[in-house]
Protein backbone atom coordinates (compact mmCIF):
# COMPACT_ATOMS: atom_id res chain seq x y z
CA UNK A 1 0.00 0.00 0.00
CA UNK A 2 0.87 3.40 -0.36
CA UNK A 3 1.02 6.39 2.61
CA UNK A 4 -2.31 8.13 1.09
CA UNK A 5 -3.81 4.77 0.69
CA UNK A 6 -2.89 3.59 4.58
CA UNK A 7 -3.91 7.29 5.55
CA UNK A 8 -7.40 6.91 3.82
CA UNK A 9 -7.45 3.44 5.64
CA UNK A 10 -6.74 5.31 9.13
CA UNK A 11 -9.44 7.97 8.12
CA UNK A 12 -12.15 5.80 7.84
CA UNK A 13 -11.44 3.89 11.06
CA UNK A 14 -11.10 7.11 13.07
CA UNK A 15 -14.02 8.52 11.15
CA UNK A 16 -16.23 5.55 12.55
CA UNK A 17 -16.19 3.90 9.30
CA UNK A 18 -17.01 6.84 6.48
CA UNK A 19 -14.76 7.52 3.80
CA UNK A 20 -14.13 10.59 2.38
CA UNK A 21 -11.43 11.32 -0.11
CA UNK A 22 -8.46 12.28 0.37
CA UNK A 23 -7.87 16.25 0.04
CA UNK A 24 -4.99 18.81 -0.64
CA UNK A 25 -5.49 21.74 1.07
CA UNK A 26 -3.37 24.54 0.74
CA UNK A 27 -2.16 27.24 3.52
CA UNK A 28 0.53 30.08 3.42
CA UNK A 29 2.05 32.24 6.59
CA UNK A 30 1.30 35.85 6.82
CA UNK A 31 4.18 37.99 6.58
CA UNK A 32 3.40 38.40 10.45
CA UNK A 33 3.66 34.82 11.29
CA UNK A 34 0.01 34.06 11.44
CA UNK A 35 -1.36 31.06 9.07
CA UNK A 36 -4.02 32.09 6.82
CA UNK A 37 -7.28 30.45 6.28
CA UNK A 38 -6.86 27.39 3.84
CA UNK A 39 -9.20 28.03 0.76
CA UNK A 40 -10.56 24.38 0.26
CA UNK A 41 -13.84 23.07 -0.55
CA UNK A 42 -16.05 21.13 2.84
CA UNK A 43 -16.20 17.10 2.03
CA UNK A 44 -19.31 15.78 1.74
CA UNK A 45 -20.69 13.74 4.18
CA UNK A 46 -18.86 10.67 2.94
CA UNK A 47 -20.05 6.99 2.65
CA UNK A 48 -20.09 4.07 4.72
CA UNK A 49 -17.72 1.64 3.68
CA UNK A 50 -17.41 -0.44 7.21
CA UNK A 51 -19.71 -1.71 9.79
CA UNK A 52 -19.46 -0.50 13.71
CA UNK A 53 -18.27 -3.68 15.02
CA UNK A 54 -15.77 -3.89 12.53
CA UNK A 55 -14.49 0.12 13.24
CA UNK A 56 -14.82 -0.79 16.87
CA UNK A 57 -12.27 -3.38 16.57
CA UNK A 58 -10.10 -2.05 14.56
CA UNK A 59 -9.80 1.46 16.91
CA UNK A 60 -9.16 -0.86 19.93
CA UNK A 61 -6.13 -2.83 18.13
CA UNK A 62 -4.41 0.23 16.71
CA UNK A 63 -4.86 2.09 20.41
CA UNK A 64 -3.63 -1.12 21.50
CA UNK A 65 -0.74 -0.97 19.79
CA UNK A 66 0.08 2.63 21.06
CA UNK A 67 -0.59 1.70 24.70
CA UNK A 68 0.87 -1.54 24.86
CA UNK A 69 2.62 -2.67 21.38
CA UNK A 70 5.39 -1.67 19.05
CA UNK A 71 3.79 1.76 18.60
CA UNK A 72 4.32 2.75 22.00
CA UNK A 73 6.79 5.37 20.74
CA UNK A 74 3.68 7.19 19.15
CA UNK A 75 1.68 7.59 22.20
CA UNK A 76 0.95 11.45 23.17
CA UNK A 77 -0.54 12.78 26.09
CA UNK A 78 -3.86 13.24 24.16
CA UNK A 79 -3.74 9.27 23.06
CA UNK A 80 -2.99 7.91 19.59
CA UNK A 81 -3.87 4.84 17.84
CA UNK A 82 -2.32 3.34 14.82
CA UNK A 83 0.19 0.69 13.16
CA UNK A 84 3.29 0.38 12.08
CA UNK A 85 5.79 -1.53 10.05
CA UNK A 86 9.52 -2.26 8.03
CA UNK A 87 10.44 -4.12 5.25
CA UNK A 88 13.74 -4.95 2.90
CA UNK A 89 13.39 -4.73 -0.42
CA UNK A 90 14.90 -3.41 -3.47
CA UNK A 91 16.36 -4.01 -7.00
CA UNK A 92 17.84 -7.47 -7.60
CA UNK A 93 21.29 -7.83 -6.82
CA UNK A 94 21.51 -4.72 -5.08
CA UNK A 95 21.33 -5.26 -1.68
CA UNK A 96 18.36 -4.36 0.78
CA UNK A 97 16.60 -1.15 1.15
CA UNK A 98 15.00 -0.37 4.81
CA UNK A 99 11.50 1.17 5.13
CA UNK A 100 9.46 1.88 7.63
CA UNK A 101 6.51 3.37 8.64
CA UNK A 102 3.96 4.26 10.97
CA UNK A 103 0.03 5.32 10.12
CA UNK A 104 -1.90 6.56 12.67
CA UNK A 105 -4.61 8.61 14.19
CA UNK A 106 -4.54 11.43 17.58
CA UNK A 107 -6.45 11.97 19.54
CA UNK A 108 -7.48 8.67 20.53
CA UNK A 109 -11.24 9.64 21.06
CA UNK A 110 -11.92 12.45 19.10
CA UNK A 111 -10.04 11.91 15.98
CA UNK A 112 -8.97 15.16 14.63
CA UNK A 113 -5.66 14.04 12.43
CA UNK A 114 -4.21 11.33 10.71
CA UNK A 115 -0.87 11.06 10.13
CA UNK A 116 1.81 8.57 7.98
CA UNK A 117 5.29 8.99 8.40
CA UNK A 118 7.34 6.76 5.82
CA UNK A 119 11.08 6.74 5.94
CA UNK A 120 13.36 5.66 3.13
CA UNK A 121 16.80 3.92 3.89
CA UNK A 122 16.87 4.85 7.38
CA UNK A 123 17.66 1.96 9.65
CA UNK A 124 15.52 3.24 12.38
CA UNK A 125 12.35 1.47 12.14
CA UNK A 126 9.24 1.53 13.00
CA UNK A 127 9.68 3.07 15.88
CA UNK A 128 11.73 6.17 14.69
CA UNK A 129 8.58 6.25 12.35
CA UNK A 130 6.18 6.11 15.48
CA UNK A 131 8.64 9.05 17.32
CA UNK A 132 8.47 11.18 14.68
CA UNK A 133 4.53 10.66 14.19
CA UNK A 134 4.49 11.23 18.02
CA UNK A 135 6.26 14.69 17.14
CA UNK A 136 4.00 15.79 14.55
CA UNK A 137 0.87 14.99 16.31
CA UNK A 138 1.93 17.13 18.94
CA UNK A 139 2.95 20.03 17.08
CA UNK A 140 0.09 19.70 15.15
CA UNK A 141 -2.06 19.12 17.61
CA UNK A 142 -0.85 22.13 20.41
CA UNK A 143 -1.80 24.65 17.37
CA UNK A 144 -5.68 23.00 17.03
CA UNK A 145 -6.37 23.26 20.29
CA UNK A 146 -5.79 19.97 21.76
Amino acid sequence: VTPLQMAALLQVVAGHGRYYPPAVVEGWQEPDGRMAEAAWEKPAAGRQVLAAPTVAALQKMLAATVLYGRGRPAQIRQGAAGAGGAVLSGPAGEGPVAYSWFAGYAPVQNPRLVGVVFLEEDPGGAEKAALLFAALMERIGSGLGF
